[in-house]
């Protein structure tokens, strides 16, 4: 067998220690690996099936012009982001309000990018 090792922030070691849950690291690890980590594997497929339907939305109201709709749904895909991925959404969350916060603007600017 060979070894290998990898570092982590404390907020993602919390977050991996927190998802294993009474596997050791090492095995929780290996699971995902081995592709018998069904579960991340249902997730992701989830993810990818909202981010399509939102996609759907998105252009269907932007057909529509329904700017409003529009700020609606980029609140929508951000508190996705944040339930699937809060560490990253948290080291990211200025960044993710700024862009909504420019779409906002565009849209009231009628820039409806």
């Amino acid at each position: 067998m060979r070894t290998i090792s990898l570092k982590l922030s404390d907020t993602d070691y919390e977050t991996l220690s927190k998802a294993k849950g009474d596997k050791t690291i090492s095995d929780y690890i290996r699971a995902l690996i081995a592709g018998k980590g069904e579960g991340v594997r249902k997730e992701t497929e989830t993810l990818r099936t909202i981010l399509s339907e939102v996609a759907l939305i998105r252009n269907e109201l932007l057909v529509r012009g329904n700017e409003d709709r529009l700020v609606d749904l980029a609140k929508f895909v951000v508190e996705i982001v944040r339930l699937v991925n809060p560490p990253a959404f948290d080291r990211e969350r200025q960044k993710v309000e700024g862009h909504l916060e420019a779409l906002r603007t565009g849209l009231l600017k009628g820039d409806g990018r």
